[in-house]
This record gives C-alpha cells, structure tokens and sequence, in this order.
C-alpha cells in the first residue's frame, strides 16, 4: 500500500505540469509515449506479436497518433493506419504460420485503438474550456476506482463477474458509479466557486454516471485479456500499480465516452 501512494504522491504533481503547466503541444506528445508504452505493455505480456519489427512498429505508430491528429489531422492519420495494414499483412503472407489474422486484429486494436482513445484526453482539452473539463475522464475514473473499492470491501456480497474479475462486486460497481457522479458534482463545485464556471450539474451528473460506466467496462474489458492470456499485470513502470495499462484502463474508456458526451450533451457552462 505504500508503495502504492508513494508512485500517486509522484505521479500526480507531473500529471498537473504536463496537462495544465506545460506548453499545449507537450500533450499529444505525451499521450504518444503513455500510448507507445501501453501498446508495448500489451502486445509484450501477452506474447502476442512474435515479429519484434512488428512490434517496434505498431509502438512507434501507437506513438505517432496522438501528435498526427493534433498537428496534421485525423483524416490525415490514416495514411498511416492503411501502412500499417499492408505491412501486417504483407508480414503474414511471409509467415502465415506465425502471424495469423488474430494477431493482425490484435496489432491494430493495441497500435491504433488505444492510442486513438487515449487521444480523446487532447481532443477534449482543445474544446472551449477544454482546460476545465480535462478532469472529467479522470474523475470519472479514479472516483470510481476509489468508491468501488471501499464500496466493494464494506458491502461487497454479489459477484459482478468472478470469472474474469473475482474481488469486484455489484455493490463495488454502484459505489463507483455513485463517487463518479458526486465527484462531478464536487468539481463543479470548485469550477463554480473559485474558477467562476457556472456549471450546469445536471450535465456533470450524466458525464458521472456514463463515465463510470465506461471505466468498469474498461477495467473489465483489460481484465478479460488478462484472463485470457494468464497475466497478473502489464507492466511494472508504476511500483504497486503495474503498467500504464493497469493503471490507465478506465481512463481508456472513460475518455471516449466523456468527449461523445461533451459532443451529445448541452454544454458543460452556461
């Protein structure tokens, strides 16, 4: 547990100096490593890209995604994206015993996917305001980790799916859900009393809500390929967390799920 707070206590002031502090181009260009390091994470536990050029490549794209869009364009990135198609399956016509069209699926979700929905965090930061509403995929997150654990361990009795993640309860999952939406609340709080933001709450409280839905899945949803593959964790660059996708994998989905929302729903100030 120490270790733990310890790799929180140093995360967290560089968290606030890239996404708050630092010139606005630092951000794509450290999404690009989270993402690069994620994707190595998951491609390197899970054994699933024999190629090692491969590998270095879809983490050297994972890396590229999130500067592309923000200095060229998305429309742009998929120049990239058809490249790295043909090379994968241009490595599979070469070794078609070894790179299989699962492995070429997974390649892509691991170089293409994860940096696309990590990329949500900059595209949701270039929105108006987008320096306020930054937090929101990170308190949907985190609030709902934190709430789901207390939650879970005090009233946990009804397993929410033991075969692919025992210790996680249904009650856990409404805690968390609950802590997501008061932390959206709470945060426009602030917003609205010290940053003079006039939120519209009604709005937060849906972020809240769909946002922590969207973090459990991802949570789950990292925990199923874990299963599947008989790993504990991804990684171990954060001592007492893992990886950056252990420890990021709410956040992966959170993420997407609060800029669709950013999009659907009325506008977070009035």
């Amino acid at each position: 547990m120490l270790t733990r707070i310890l790799s929180v206590v140093v995360a967290l002031p560089l968290f606030f100096l890239v996404f708050f502090f630092a010139p606005f181009w630092v951000v794509p260009l450290a999404l690009g490593v989270i993402s690069a390091t994620a994707t190595f994470e998951l491609l390197n536990a899970t054994h699933f890209m024999p190629n090692k050029k491969i590998l270095a490549l879809a983490c050297a794209l994972s890396f590229c995604v999130p500067p592309w869009i923000y200095f060229l364009s998305a429309r742009s990135a998929v120049s990239g994206v058809f490249l790295f198609v043909c090379v994968l399956f241009f490595s599979a016509v070469i070794d078609s015993k070894n790179i299989t069209f699962e492995k070429i699926a997974g390649a892509f979700f691991a170089a293409f996917v994860i940096p696309y929905f990590f990329s949500s965090i900059m595209r949701i930061s270039m929105m108006e305001n987008g320096r306020y509403l930054l937090l929101l995929p990170f308190i949907a997150a985190w609030m709902t980790d934190t709430f789901a654990f207390f939650s879970g361990s005090l009233f946990g009795k009804h397993k929410l799916a033991p075969a692919i993640s025992p210790k996680k309860t249904v009650e856990g999952a409404l805690g968390g859900i609950l802590g997501s939406v008061l932390g959206a609340v709470c945060y426009g709080i602030v917003l609205q009393y010290v940053f003079f933001k006039t939120p519209d709450y009604l709005v937060l409280c849906a972020i809240g809500f769909l946002g922590s839905f969207a973090a459990q899945l991802g949570d789950l949803s990292m925990s199923v390929i874990k299963r599947n593959y008989g790993i504990k964790d991804y990684g171990a660059i954060m001592p007492g967390h893992g990886g950056i996708l252990d420890r990021f994998d709410s956040v992966l989905f959170s993420a997407p799920m609060v800029e669709t929302l950013l999009y659907l729903l009325p506008q977070v100030f009035m």
